[in-house]
């Protein structure tokens, strides 16, 4: 019988003292001044016994018997209540033991979807920088080549076809630039205090064309719900979190072909912020959920390039936080992002000014490393137009002998060389010379690790495709730090 819903002093009543005293109670309701026991007595009831279910040790409930009749509670009915008692306390103890072991499961599961999916793209990662490396290669002497021949050249109708040459050689050096992030060990991406709330209003902004003036040109309707609530401020970078939001907002307005609703929410969480972008629309399989995030996989057919999502996923990821989704086919969409709060960081120092010298210089002797012909021939080419004496060498070791030979005021190494690195030459270097300045030719890009930069005693670093100015700025940087 369940007389009331109120909450039960411990003490004042058959149950509180059960659960008091560990031991079973039994009572008259009659001539008890308990409330509850008052609301048996209304209910007919005349005599109540309450037993203890004790877990581990902790009494977690009672279980109650009442009669209508007045009769004492004999010993096999203490007996049988206890033994029943005994049983509702194994049986909760198997559940507590089962849904936590439910839980972990589900924890473990969730861990090791993350865990597979971060070997994908470390995998991936690699391929990728493997890939870029060769390719900034590539791009590195067309782009230079080109440069050198817009240099030169007075025909204005040679000289846009060049320029065409040199966009689309930089264009492919974003290409590559956006292939390396997959990797996203580090980055070369500057951090600061994000405002989500702000994020979010400027991605729902930016992809307005797509939710508002598209889908009114396709004759169908997206009603925009945005929320945002109170959040901290997290470390990281707004045009990357506004990429991964633009992503996620459009693939909404895509899984809504026929219109629906799009919410964007934010707010706090724990210790961070949350942003949530759910839709109506066809939603996911699981099997299709499973795999969202890897990189390729799309359901987009020739629309897609399955890239996408696979990015987002990596770039939250170096923000050290989370992305989940959630879906059910015919139903709906919801991915959820979740970002630590900012920790109060102290201002980096700024690095030493090697801005270029206002006259260029001149007249220096330089050596170029590189075991490309491709680039090292155009990077001398690109030097020689500011009159300077340029020495190549194909690798490290024929590199440290010429530079023992002769008197350099500049060093230039390529980074990746076959049995001999340019962090390798560059420590041998700054052992004859500690004062020579060096700069290292990279297509690695943004996976360099400072620290060991600084070991091996490399001043300036060159990213491949580098360009005609920026080449011989570093040039007048690396002659500056030799004159100091």
């Amino acid at each position: 019988v369940e007389p009331s819903q109120a909450v039960v002093a411990r003490i004042d009543s058959a149950m509180g003292l059960a659960i008091e005293s560990q031991q079973q109670v039994a009572i008259d309701p009659v001539n008890s001044s308990g409330e509850y026991e008052r609301q048996l007595v209304q209910l007919g009831l005349r005599t109540f016994a309450a037993v203890p279910i004790v877990v581990d040790g902790s009494p977690v409930g009672t279980l109650n018997l009442s009669w209508t009749r007045e009769s004492a509670v004999d010993d096999d009915v203490r007996e049988a209540l206890d033994t029943l008692a005994a049983h509702l306390a194994v049986a909760i103890k198997n559940t507590r033991l089962f849904s936590e072991l439910e839980s972990a499961l589900a924890q473990l599961q969730v861990t090791q979807e993350r865990l597979v999916q971060a070997g994908k793209l470390e995998a991936l990662g690699e391929l990728a920088a493997g890939v870029a490396h060769d390719f900034n290669n590539v791009l590195g002497a067309i782009l230079g080549r080109a440069q050198l021949l817009k240099s030169c050249l007075r025909d204005d109708s040679l000289c846009k076809n060049v320029e065409v040459i040199e966009r689309a050689a930089l264009d492919g050096a974003a290409t590559v630039r956006r292939i390396q992030e997959f990797s996203r060990h580090r980055s070369d991406t500057e951090y600061q205090g994000v405002d989500i709330a702000d994020v979010v209003r400027e991605a729902v902004e930016y992809t307005q064309p797509r939710w508002l003036d598209r889908a009114s040109r396709d004759g169908i309707h997206i009603d925009v719900q945005v929320e945002c609530g109170e959040t901290p401020r997290t470390w990281g970078n707004p045009q990357q979190l506004r990429e991964v939001l633009t992503n996620l907002i459009n693939n909404a307005c895509d899984a809504m072909p026929g219109g629906g609703r799009l919410w964007i929410t934010s707010g706090r969480c724990g210790g961070g912020a949350y942003v949530e972008v759910s839709d109506t629309g066809v939603g996911m399989s699981a099997e299709v959920r499973s795999r969202i995030f890897d990189p390729f996989f799309t359901t987009k057919g020739s629309r897609g390039s399955g890239l996408g999502l696979s990015v987002s996923y990596g770039i939250i990821q170096q923000h050290n936080g989370t992305i989940v989704v959630t879906s059910e086919e015919g139903v709906g969409t919801v991915f959820r992002l979740e970002l630590p709060a900012v920790e109060e960081r102290q201002a980096e120092p700024a690095p030493p000014d090697r801005a270029a010298p206002a006259s260029r210089s001149a007249g220096a002797r330089i050596l170029v490393i590189d075991d490309e012909q491709a680039i090292r021939e155009v990077l001398a080419d690109i030097l020689a137009t500011a009159e300077h004496g340029v020495v190549v060498a194909e690798d490290g070791p024929v590199g440290l002998e010429r530079f023992r030979s002769g008197q350099f005021d500049a060093v230039f190494t390529d980074l990746g060389m076959p049995g001999m690195s340019g962090f390798d030459v560059a420590r041998e270097i700054k052992k004859l010379d500690p004062g020579m300045p060096i700069g290292l030719l990279t297509g690695w890009g943004a996976s360099v690790d400072e620290n060991e930069m600084h070991d091996a005693g490399i001043d300036l670093l060159v990213p491949k495709p580098f360009k005609f100015d920026e080449v011989l700025a570093l040039v007048d940087s690396a002659l500056a730090l030799r004159r100091k």
